[in-house]
């Protein structure tokens, strides 16, 4: 007794795996990652804005040393301070403007756990996770940052005046690690000529 197989239609056969396509997910923005909301009484600290940068930044950073990380920020891309944040027992933030005294807060071990800094378009969260635990990779990665031609000059003289690692130097394009392992890619963009 004999059966003939049938072969299988070529038209409609296939080995190879089709892949589903997975939902887009929108990113989170940090502010509603963490729970709180900017108060009224906000900024801190405005900053002096001398430097035309462009693009959109919104993420949140893991820092050892929360007081440094403000200072970088706020100095380097002219960054706002909006609010600091503490933790509550209750997992809930308790969110401030009021003036803190880094040298004091950090001995007595009760200080920011949030800072937020802004700018035009920017919203940098800096998360402090303590000078003893192990930093992961940022949650951002890498940043493309449009600047003007002044912007890239004084941006690129203050970074190598401080010895950051400087990863890509060309004329146009300029790309360096912080010390708080981002790595920003300045690109000169004409159309923020000051």
């Amino acid at each position: 007794m004999s059966q003939d197989a049938q072969a299988p239609d070529s038209d409609t056969s296939t080995d190879i795996a089709v892949p589903v396509a997975e939902p887009a997910i929108a990113p989170v923005h940090p502010l509603t990652e963490f729970g709180i909301t900017i108060p009224s009484t906000a900024p801190i600290a405005v900053a002096e804005r001398d430097l035309n940068i462009g693009g959109e930044v919104v993420f949140a950073l893991d820092v050892a040393r929360i007081d440094r990380a403000e200072s970088f920020y706020h100095d380097l891309f002219q960054l706002d301070i909006i609010c600091r944040a503490w933790r509550q027992d209750d997992g809930s933030w308790q969110v401030s403007t009021d003036e803190v005294n880094w040298a004091r807060e950090l001995i007595n071990g009760y200080y920011p756990e949030l800072v937020v800094l802004q700018r035009p378009r920017w919203t940098l969260v800096l998360h402090g996770i303590g000078r003893g635990q192990v930093l992961t990779t940022p949650k951002l990665g890498d940043a493309e940052v449009p600047v003007s031609p002044a912007a890239m000059r004084k941006l690129r003289a203050k970074i190598l005046m401080k010895s950051y690692t400087v990863v890509t130097d060309e004329p146009d394009r300029f790309a360096f690690r912080d010390p708080f392992a981002m790595v920003w890619t300045l690109i000169v963009n004409e159309s923020l000529s000051n």
